[in-house]
């Protein structure tokens, strides 16, 4: 099978050939032979696909020394820095002054030490000896791990039990003895690692040992190894590959940078508590490799392209070959990424630049890394271009499965074959073999059955464009809190205090830089008289300290150390032989001086200094820019007011600091202003008031133009005088003669000329205007009165030929007409009105109508009563429409026979209610009601079952007769072949759906309910039965397209005492009341995605713990559909922790389409 390409374990044939009789003995047992044979490809692609420990803790765990009574041994290859195992320590000395340690570096023979290291700081090194003055404070005595080497002549003078029998043969360790210093070692005993050149290994080309980073020959000698390796003897492991693949191990790579490196290197530590096989995986992984076992032997392999040698032609095939064109998602991936230790970086580990291709990312429709760990890789180089291999090859899609003829027993496990095939459209398409086993063809010849994936020889290419740069992006010090830095700029200064007394006292002002270090706590400061051990201690959280107490004629030395969380201290920033003198050091002059003019003031500004020791400023005041001998004031602001000034004079001014000990600064600079004379600016709004305004101050030229009470609205409110002469008032009294347009109106209010009819305006003059009681044709002029200067109420009047008054042509408006006035009985003959009425009246005439307010109904009267009725001849053909009938009022009987077909039938419009029990027989249905069909999934093998998901096949049901929407169930029968297995396990068994990428959901209506269920799981109600409307493959949401958050639909259920549907999805997300919810049967997927049944991710099957092959009954609801659909099976194993078991090669049963 395909998936074997990255499986942990692989064997070279199958354990039926090993029943076969002699031809091939049983090719490997883990328990008996100790033989196993690392996945084709790249091993560590497997380690990071499966369950794995935690490397990236493992290898920072490297370069940590530790005390541990049973603590696992290590092996170190090629070079890196470690930690070690102290396995000795005790004291000596007074005081127990000296610390004796022995550290066990390695349990092998090492080549060299070439670096100490104490915490981050290197002590030694094999070209200098001891850095700096370590060499004060530290003895080692290097131990090589020879057998038989000599006791620790360091350990064994110090009379601390070592003696000369402790030997430690065959382990690389040091003796250290440390001399207490509270400098040297601020934090207590250091954590010692070193850098070495570890294991000697053999080299069959050349038949020497010596220390090497080949890793083809330290995978060789760690196999070999029987105290702590697989313990395989030289003859099981074959010459020719092992001497080709430490051959291209030492080819050259250009480096883009210039130069050249080895194409693969091997630096690392093999914990020996790990499993072998997880340590040969990671010495692998550093070339890239592949360990096979075939003909008795194993094979090691580098990552290079392979020549073909063999082609497979369709004479060679003895039976169909099986394709598989696509690898399941887990096993693609388009980028990879991981952890390395960098020897460029001091052996951190950090990221090594990740490769990723944005071409097949845009494929997959998102980056998919590999997170691949290199713990024997040292270089970023390196690691790069094992990544990029890795890469390419989960491209690799296509994969075949042949039987071929015993032309396959000339290829083993890695190799490269020729594949030519018409019908497959191959010539020569180079495939890698990934397994094979011995099979039966037909007629009972022996035959190969080989598994292969397509290979190329670009996947291994490399140029210096590809590589890219390494910048320790993924560099991360945590933070162990054993080293401290040092402060800097360490300074003092004298400076005079006063006192509790009012005396002024000496006193140091000590500063520095502070550590810039988020864990430091405080600074710890020692100070003492130069040449004198009699030290005083002061401390402060800030960067500065007073010292006051101190003799100024001495000389002192002092020192400050920063201090962390932890208690840990840095080593001390000192100043030695400083000179006490008193303070004689002025204080800084004040600064930002500046005069501003008042009226008849001057107020001048500064900002003192910041000085601890700063007392006050002295101010002189001049009326020239010269300085006065004295001080004008002595002030403790920042601020001084000349006052009392008469007119714009000019002041100069001069600033200096005094300090406690009466030291002054320097002059200022001087500064001036001007003050002011007030102008009209200067006079505030509202200033003037009543009492400021003397008497005839305010002449007619002060007044404005328009005078207005403050509510005038122009022919509205209020008042108006101009100095034009225009008034406006609402109201007046005049006790005179008002004159108006040379017309003068006495104080009676009369006219005093003669009006005539003319001069009255037409409709204006009425009763109330006329003061004459009674107005004779005497008081009017002869011929001046028209008819139609008389108008009544809004009436017009006219005069007919004799000249009789009467109301003239439209003469009356609707105004003059009063409400009511009118009623039926005024209507002329001939007009019939409505009457809206309350109730029929009892008497009419014919032809009457009436509208009735009770009923909203129109009726006429026929003469002899008020009705409704409408002659149904009145009605013309075809004018009545289907809304103007009463509903329901048409009757069976008003329904001609055989005048309704199925044309005038609504569609659904039948339901089940309208058709009478057992009336209809299956010739009236279309397609069948359910459907089912046999089914069968068939491999030539079994499927081999682990800890992962393994996919055993693909199925696709058809699409239901007549387009009708019906659900799937498939019942099938499978068998579990177990063989050795540890104990009780389960298998389990899952099925998916492949996605059709639909991307509109479709509306189930509005949550009219909500709640929890359980951690994990809640429900929604929405009304009416929507159980037909969705299966549990498809998800929810509550958005129709693209949808942020798509959820998995648990349970449906209808609850008929509500009418609603309740819905059990799995989530904690509230989905609130009102809501509108949205059903997708692809869960909004692209297409081609595999989509899981909700409520069971996978059904479980127990298998008693014995090597027995058991069958299974699977039952699986599949998907509600109208169309075609594609499934899935796969299966895995739970609590297997050893022995193996695999699916047998046919899964057989039913599918049943239900409506």
């Amino acid at each position: 099978m395909a998936v074997s390409a990255v499986a942990g374990i692989v064997s070279a044939v199958s354990a039926a050939a090993a029943a076969s009789g002699g031809f091939f003995a049983a090719l490997f047992s883990l328990a008996g032979a100790k033989a196993f044979a690392i996945g084709a490809g790249l091993s560590m692609i497997s380690r990071a696909l499966g369950p794995k420990p935690n490397l990236g803790a493992q290898m920072r765990g490297i370069t940590t020394t530790t005390r541990e009574p049973a603590g696992s041994r290590k092996i170190v290859y090629g070079k890196m820095r470690v930690g070690g195992q102290v396995v000795f320590i005790s004291n000596s000395g007074d005081d127990n002054k000296y610390l004796h340690m022995a550290i066990a570096f390695a349990s092998h023979e090492i080549e060299s030490y070439e670096e100490i290291w104490f915490n981050d700081k290197k002590v030694w090194t094999l070209s200098g000896g001891f850095q700096s003055d370590w060499g004060t404070y530290v003895t080692i005595d290097r131990k090589f791990g020879t057998d038989g080497q000599a006791a620790s002549t360091d350990l064994v003078n110090a009379n601390v039990l070592w003696t000369t029998n402790h030997k430690l043969s065959g382990i690389a360790y040091i003796a250290f003895r440390l001399e207490w210093d509270a400098d040297k070692f601020p934090q207590g005993v250091p954590n010692i690692t070193a850098v070495l050149k570890g294991k000697k290994v053999y080299d069959p080309r050349t038949a020497s040992t010596g220390w090497s980073q080949n890793p083809a020959l330290c995978l060789r000698d760690y196999m070999l190894d029987d105290k702590y390796g697989l313990g395989e003897v030289t003859a099981n492991i074959d010459s020719t590959a092992i001497n080709a693949a430490a051959n291209l191990c030492e080819e050259q790579v250009t480096l883009d940078a210039g130069g050249t490196q080895d194409r693969y290197q091997c630096n690392g530590v093999i914990e020996t508590g790990n499993q072998i096989r997880a340590n040969i995986e990671q010495l692998l992984a550093s070339m890239g490799g592949m360990l096979t076992y075939s003909g008795g032997k194993y094979f090691i392999d580098g990552a290079e392209y392979k020549t073909p040698t063999l082609t497979f032609t369709e004479a060679d095939v003895v039976s169909d070959i099986q394709t598989q064109t696509k690898q399941s998602r887990r096993g693609i991936y388009n980028g990879v990424k991981g952890i390395f230790v960098s020897e460029e970086k001091n052996y951190k580990v950090l990221d090594y630049p990740p490769q990723i291709s944005s071409t097949y990312a845009t494929e997959d429709g998102d980056p998919i890394y590999l997170d691949m760990a290199l713990p024997f890789v040292t270089n970023n180089t390196q690691a790069q271009r094992l990544a990029k291999i890795a890469l390419l090859k989960s491209r690799q899609q296509v994969v075949i499965n042949m039987t071929v003829n015993l032309k396959g027993l000339q290829v083993k496990i890695g190799d490269t074959i020729n594949v030519t095939n018409d019908r497959l459209n191959y010539s020569s398409k180079v495939f890698q073999v990934i397994d094979y086993s011995l099979a039966i063809a037909d007629g009972g010849a022996l035959a190969v059955n080989l598994a292969c994936i397509e290979t190329a020889a670009a996947i291994y290419d490399w140029a210096t464009s590809d590589e890219e740069d390494f910048l320790s992006g993924g560099e991360l010090d945590l933070y162990d809190g054993r080293t401290v830095a040092n402060v800097t700029n360490l300074t003092f200064t004298e400076v005079g205090f006063k006192g509790p007394d009012g005396n002024v006292i000496s006193a140091v002002d000590l500063t520095w830089t502070p550590v810039t270090d988020a864990f430091v706590e405080l600074y710890k400061v020692r100070y003492n008289k130069t040449g004198t051990t009699n030290y005083f201690y002061a401390s402060s959280r800030e960067p500065r300290v007073y010292i006051s107490g101190l003799d100024i004629t001495s000389n002192y030395d002092f020192r400050v150390q920063a201090e962390n969380l932890i208690g840990v201290s840095s080593t001390g920033t000192t100043l030695s032989n400083q000179a006490l003198n008193g303070d004689t050091t002025a204080p800084s002059a004040p600064t930002s001086g500046s005069a501003t003019g008042g009226i008849q003031t001057i107020t001048a500004e500064w900002t003192n200094p910041s000085d601890i020791d700063f007392k006050h400023t002295e101010v002189f005041v001049n009326t020239s820019n010269s300085i006065p001998a004295n001080p004008t004031a002595v002030v403790d602001g920042e601020e001084y007011i000349v006052s009392g000034l008469s007119g714009a004079v000019t002041r100069y001014f001069w600033l200096k600091s005094v300090d406690f000990s009466g030291n002054k600064s320097a002059a200022t600079s001087s500064f001036n202003a001007t003050s002011v004379v007030a102008v009209t600016s200067d006079i505030g709004v509202g200033a003037v008031t009543t009492p400021t305004i003397g008497d005839d101050a305010v002449t007619i030229t002060k007044l404005a133009n328009v005078l207005q009470s403050t509510n005038y609205v122009a022919g509205t409110t209020g008042w108006e005088i101009t100095t034009a002469g225009n008034v406006e008032f609402s109201d007046g009294t005049f006790r005179g003669t008002l004159v108006v347009g040379g017309t003068t109106l006495n104080s009676n209010n009369t006219l005093n000329s003669n009006q005539t009819a003319s001069d009255i305006t037409t409709g204006t003059l009425d009763a109330s205007q006329i003061t004459v009681t009674n107005l004779s044709a005497d008081s009017i002029t002869a011929g001046t009165l028209n008819a139609n200067r008389i108008n009544i109420d809004g009436v017009t009047l006219d005069v007919d030929g004799s000249g009789q008054l009467l109301i003239a042509d439209d003469g009356v408006g609707a105004a003059q007409i009063a409400n009511g006035a009118v009623d039926i009985t005024a209507f002329a003959s001939g007009i019939q009105p409505v009457q809206v009425v309350s109730t029929l009246p009892s008497t009419a005439a014919e032809g009457d109508m009436a509208y009735l307010t009770t009923d909203n109904k129109l009726y006429r009267y026929d003469g002899s009563a008020w009705t409704l009725a409408v002659d149904g001849a009145d009605v013309t053909a075809g004018t009545l429409p289907a809304n103007a009938i009463v509903a329901n009022s048409i009757t069976a009987g008003q329904i001609s026979a055989g005048a309704i077909n199925t044309d005038e039938l609504a569609a659904n419009a039948v339901t089940a209610a309208k058709i009478q029990a057992a009336s209809i027989t299956v010739d009236k249905l279309s397609g069948d009601v359910s459907e089912s069909f046999a089914f069968g999934l068939y491999n030539a093998t079994a499927t081999s079952l682990s800890s992962t998901l393994v996919t055993f096949g693909e199925f696709t049901t058809p699409a239901p007769d007549a387009d009708i929407k019906k659900s799937g169930v498939l019942q099938a029968v499978f068998g579990i072949n177990a063989t050795s297995p540890s104990g009780n396990f389960t298998v389990g068994v899952k099925v998916e759906r492949k996605s059709k990428g639909a991307t509109s959901g479709t509306l189930l209506g509005t949550v009219v309910g909500q709640g929890s269920v359980a951690f994990g799981a809640r429900y929604i109600e929405i009304v009416g039965n929507l159980m037909g409307q969705f299966d549990m493959f498809g998800g929810l949401a509550t958005s129709q397209t693209s949808p942020s958050t798509v959820y998995n639909v648990l349970s449906v259920e209808y609850q008929s005492s509500t009418g609603r549907t309740r819905i059990i999805y799995a989530s904690n997300d509230t989905i609130v009341v009102t809501t509108s919810v949205y059903y997708n049967a692809d869960k909004w997927t692209s297409s081609g995605t595999w989509i899981a049944y909700s409520p069971l991710s996978l059904t479980r099957f127990g298998i008693i713990g014995i090597s027995a092959l058991t069958n299974h009954t699977l039952f699986q609801p599949l998907s509600a559909s109208n169309t075609e659909e594609t499934y899935r099976v796969r299966a895995q194993t739970f609590s297997l922790t050893s022995g193996s078991a695999s699916m047998a090669v046919g899964l057989v049963g039913q599918v049943h389409l239900l409506r």
